[in-house]
């Protein structure tokens, strides 16, 4: 495999390749060519970890599953095009790709065009591919009006994102709107001490690096989901949780303008996300809005059913063993 995970690209690629695989039913022997070895290490135990000259040598690949957005280092520009394996691509964004099978779950169409892909190359796009962990179509909101409001902020990769963190902790005025407020950031989260120390001062609950099934569970039980952008909102939307999106990069603006057209979100915009009035305006406006709450939950399963990990499983295998002629 090749996949990055630090603190500039996060942990989402890392998260869906181990979920990925994790689907996939025959065993096979892992090796990862990808930057911070000791943050793959936690998600890949079992994997053995190459450094550029081994794959330099290395030719015992039977196939290879790439989920990066870098494509201009060694791997890329050297070992590939000698070794040409079977290559599997998880995409968000189209593109020159020498693949023989790419998967793409975004909802972009334009993000969908690919070139320079081997003859016969099989293209799987749409949301019914995003990677997504099966938990989260498995835990459907439902507004309980007796248990009171209840907020979950969770917060993605990127500077932009810790910097939209510390502000709603510091600077997001809510007149005792909620009764709980819980905070998630990723294990990527550099600051996270500091900024569970300001959390605790305002009751809010901040916590780092949760599991799957619990972030499900609390999408499943809170009135409303205040969030960053990327794969945490295809997450959010498999619940049908009502969400309020801050689009913190240049380039999840476009998805989450394609969701607010949609009626599945409420988007702050790349930069109304840090303006907190805008901010307290959006959520004192949607919490009490019934007709708009249950609209946004029908049209998000609507769109993300949250089957699309085992979608892409299957169609990896099929892929493999065709190619390897082995399982018949």
């Amino acid at each position: 495999m090749r996949v990055d995970a630090n603190s500039k690209v996060g942990l989402a690629h890392a998260v869906r390749l181990k979920k990925l695989i994790s689907n996939l039913p025959f065993s096979f022997d892992l090796s990862i060519f990808g930057s911070d070895e000791r943050v793959l290490e936690s998600f890949f135990p079992e994997a053995r970890f190459l450094e550029v000259d081994n794959l330099k040598c290395s030719t015992d690949f039977d196939f290879v599953v790439s989920d990066c957005i870098v494509r201009n280092d060694i791997f890329w520009r050297e070992w590939l095009p000698k070794r040409r394996p079977i290559l599997i691509v998880i995409d968000d964004y189209g593109g020159d790709l020498p693949a023989d099978l790419i998967l793409n779950g975004t909802v972009i169409d334009s993000n969908h065009k690919y070139t320079g892909t081997k003859k016969g190359c099989q293209i799987l796009c749409g949301p019914e591919y995003a990677l997504i962990d099966t938990s989260y179509s498995k835990n459907l909101w439902s507004k309980n009006h007796d248990l009171g409001n209840h907020l979950i902020v969770v917060i993605g990769s990127g500077e932009r994102a810790a910097q939209w963190a510390f502000k709603i902790v510091k600077d997001l005025q809510l007149n005792n709107l909620f009764q709980t407020i819980n905070i998630i950031v990723g294990s990527a989260f550099k600051e996270f001490e500091a900024l569970k120390l300001l959390a605790s001062k305002k009751d809010i609950k901040a916590e780092m690096s949760v599991t799957s099934d619990y972030l499900a569970s609390l999408l499943s039980e809170c009135s409303i989901s205040l969030i960053t952008g990327g794969m945490i909102l295809y997450e959010a939307l498999a619940v049908g949780i009502p969400t309020i999106v801050f689009p913190q990069e240049q380039n999840l603006i476009e998805e989450a303008n394609w969701f607010e057209r949609q009626d599945c979100v409420v988007n702050l915009g790349y930069n109304g996300g840090m303006d907190m009035h805008l901010v307290a305006c959006e959520l004192e406006s949607l919490i009490v809005n019934e007709v708009k709450l249950d609209k946004m939950s029908r049209n998000s399963i609507s769109i993300i059913d949250g089957r699309g990990m085992k979608r892409a499983a299957s169609a990896i295998e099929a892929f493999i063993k065709e190619k390897l002629d082995f399982g018949a």
